[in-house]
């Protein structure tokens, strides 16, 4: 069992952890409110490499299922990537012998949404989804220079009415209607 404190940027001001996640080999991913992503060595409890990645608080962390990505995001709507490299791999070609380091580095930015990001989602190696406060939702493809955006479903005056006195509820789909009574619950 490890204590993991993380630092203040002011004296009087605690700092927040909003998001956490956790790799297979114990890695801890974390967001907190000074705006940094931090990774920590789970089995020692101590801070491995911290990032100030954002503006505004980190609300939301997510790991790639291949565990070589991390993305972080929250306040400032910037997705931010991070890739897991060997700092040591040219020395082991060269026939040096030295202990494996492997070191998360932050790879790029992208600003995709105009409002806070709570939400990510990693898919497979290619892209992450993204939903937050503008409600859109954000397909970033790592590979090109833009995401795909979908919006929100359309909210039409309302797809479903209710009729109280006959007990009946009209459904208004696509390209039919649906009249359905309801039953009867006596007490």
């Amino acid at each position: 069992i490890a204590r993991m404190t993380t630092g203040r940027d002011d004296k009087n001001r605690e700092t927040i952890v909003w998001s956490v996640d956790l790799t297979p080999d114990l890695t801890v991913i974390s967001g907190d409110s000074r705006g940094k992503t931090c990774f920590w060595n789970g089995k020692t409890g101590t801070l491995s490499d911290s990032y100030q990645s954002h503006k505004a608080d980190v609300l939301t962390v997510a790991v790639s299922p291949d565990l070589k990505t991390v993305y972080s995001s929250g306040v400032d709507p910037t997705i931010a990537n991070f890739q897991l490299i060997d700092r040591n791999k040219d020395k082991a070609v060269m026939g040096e012998q030295h202990q494996q380091r492997l070191k998360w580095i932050n790879s790029h930015n992208r600003r995709v949404h105009t409002h806070d990001v709570r939400a990510l989602l990693p898919m497979g190696k290619s892209a992450p989804i993204s939903g937050g406060v503008d409600s859109m939702l954000s397909v970033l493809d790592p590979r090109k220079k833009f995401s795909e955006k979908y919006p929100p479903f359309q909210h039409v005056d309302s797809c479903v009415k209710l009729a109280n006195e006959s007990n009946t509820v009209l459904f208004r789909l696509n390209k039919r209607l649906e009249l359905r009574k309801l039953g009867s619950v006596k007490p």
